[in-house]
């Protein structure tokens, strides 16, 4: 979190893209782990 406050104060455009970043990651790992689930590996 400290990084990425002091990131946000170095570079302010990049803040609203680290953060679509962030939200597309999560999601992504949760579409995964439910991909997972639903699909058994053998």
């Amino acid at each position: 979190m400290i990084g990425e406050l002091v990131f946000s104060n170095i570079v302010p455009e990049f803040g609203t893209i680290t953060m679509i970043i962030l939200t597309v990651s999560i999601i992504s790992i949760v579409a995964i782990t439910a991909k997972t689930k639903v699909i058994p590996r053998f």
